[in-house]
């Protein structure tokens, strides 16, 4: 669900005009600044991965059935 809410993130700031890493994202997009369009999905990136690990982990903790 994070990939999807980083994504909603995008749409989002762009019709309400909220500053923020969507708004960001797209003016690098057409400004055609590729190693910040690199950095920002490498934030998102690793954002989604630190949050599935934290979920494993923590469903390891609540059900010891499961093997992580």
């Amino acid at each position: 669900m994070i990939g999807i809410m980083m994504g909603g993130v995008v749409l989002v700031e762009n019709v309400f005009r909220y500053p923020g890493i969507g708004m960001t994202l797209r003016s690098a997009v057409v400004c055609r600044d590729y190693p910040l369009i690199q950095g920002i999905l490498l934030v998102i990136a690793v954002s989604i991965l630190i949050c599935n690990l934290l979920v494993d982990k923590i469903y390891g903790k609540l059900d010891p059935r499961v093997a992580i």
